[in-house]
C-alpha cells in the first residue's frame, strides 16, 4: 500500500462517509501496514479479515462461492481508497463448519475479504467479543464459540483460514510470524530439535534464535517423575483399618440357598469376619451391621 492510499484509508476511516451504497472499509488499530499476503491475486489465498465498519460481506474470490448470481453492473461499492467498484456478483459462501455467509457480495477489486461483524450477528445469530490478542464468535443460544480472529499487524484475521493455509505448506504462509511457522512444522515432523529443524529451514531461522524457543510438550516429555519411597505401614491399634472383599455368585448354594458372601479382615489382628448372603445388594446393610 502506497503512502497516499494509507492517508486516503486513515482519512476515511476517521469520516462518516457511510450513504444508502453498501461500503466497505478496514476496521484497524495500531500500524496500518498491509501484510504482503493482502496483495493477492484471484488465483492466490486471500484471507477473511474481520470487519466493524463493513456493511456487507465483501470477498475478491468467485471461487468461494457455493451459490452465485451475477450483477448487471450498476451496483457498485465504495472501497477504502475512495472510488466507488463494481459488483460483480453476490450469494452464500461457507466460511467454517458452523459459519455459513449470506449475501457475500463478489467485488474483484478487493485484495482481501471483509467479514461485516454487523451481518454475521444477525445472520449467524451470534455475538462477537473483541479482546488484546483475539476476538471471538458465540452463539447466543448455546453460548458456545462458533469461530475466532486472531489479531496480526493490528487486524483481526479469520483463524479457520489459518488453519486452510497451513495444509497448503510452508509456501503460502508468508503472512504467519516466523515463529507459529516454526513450532507448526516442529509439531508436524515430530518435534525434532529446533537445531534440527534450522538444518531443514535455514530461512526461517535467519533473525530467530533456535535456542530461545521452547516446546511445551517437549519439555514435560523429558521431565522425570522425583523418586517415590515407599514406607512400611503398621497398624496401629484394631479396626484401624478393614480390608473387605465381595465373592460369588457360587454355582453351588449353602444349604439356606445363599450364592455369595463378604470377608473384613482386621489390619492389626488379623481377625476375619464372613457374611453369607443371597444377593450381591446385602451389602451395604451388612456392612452397618458390622460397623455397629
Amino acid at each position: 500500500m502506497r503512502k497516499e492510499q494509507v492517508k486516503e484509508l486513515i482519512r476515511l476511516l476517521n469520516s462518516n462517509f457511510l450513504s444508502g451504497s453498501p461500503s466497505g472499509s478496514v476496521a484497524q488499530t495500531g500500524n496500518l501496514s498491509t501484510p504482503s499476503s493482502l496483495n493477492c491475486t484471484s488465483n492466490m489465498y486471500v484471507p477473511w479479515i474481520i470487519d466493524s465498519g463493513a456493511s456487507n460481506h465483501m470477498t475478491t474470490l468467485s471461487s468461494l462461492f457455493k451459490t452465485y448470481s451475477p450483477c448487471s453492473g450498476s451496483e457498485k461499492i465504495r472501497i477504502a481508497d475512495g472510488t466507488f467498484s463494481t459488483i460483480a456478483g453476490k450469494r452464500d459462501i461457507t466460511l467454517s463448519k458452523n459459519i455459513d455467509l449470506k449475501n457475500v457480495l463478489h467485488v474483484p477489486k478487493l485484495t482481501y475479504n471483509l467479514l461485516s461483524v454487523r451481518k454475521i450477528c444477525t445472520d449467524s445469530h451470534c455475538s462477537v467479543k473483541f479482546f488484546n490478542t483475539h476476538c471471538v464468535f458465540q452463539d447466543r443460544t448455546s453460548g458456545k464459540m462458533i469461530g475466532s480472529a486472531k489479531i496480526m499487524d493490528g487486524l483481526y484475521y479469520f483463524e479457520n483460514n489459518f488453519k486452510n493455509k497451513e495444509a497448503q505448506g510452508l509456501s503460502g504462509m508468508s503472512y504467519v510470524p516466523v515463529r507459529d511457522q516454526i513450532m507448526l512444522w516442529h509439531k508436524r515432523l515430530g518435534h525434532p530439535s529446533f537445531q534440527y529443524l534450522r538444518h531443514l529451514f535455514p530461512n526461517l531461522f535467519k533473525n530467530v534464535d533456535c535456542y530461545s524457543l521452547e516446546c511445551e510438550s517437549c519439555v514435560l516429555a523429558k521431565n522425570q517423575r522425583a523418586h517415590y519411597y515407599s514406607q512400611p505401614y503398621h497398624a496401629s491399634r484394631p479396626f484401624y483399618l478393614i480390608h473387605s472383599d465381595v465373592w460369588g455368585p457360587s454355582k453351588i448354594t449353602t444349604q439356606f440357598g445363599k450364592r455369595w458372601f463378604v470377608t473384613f479382615i482386621d489390619d492389626h489382628t488379623r481377625l476375619c469376619w464372613v457374611y453369607l448372603m443371597h444377593e450381591k445388594s446385602e451389602v451395604p446393610n451388612i456392612f452397618k451391621l458390622f460397623h455397629k
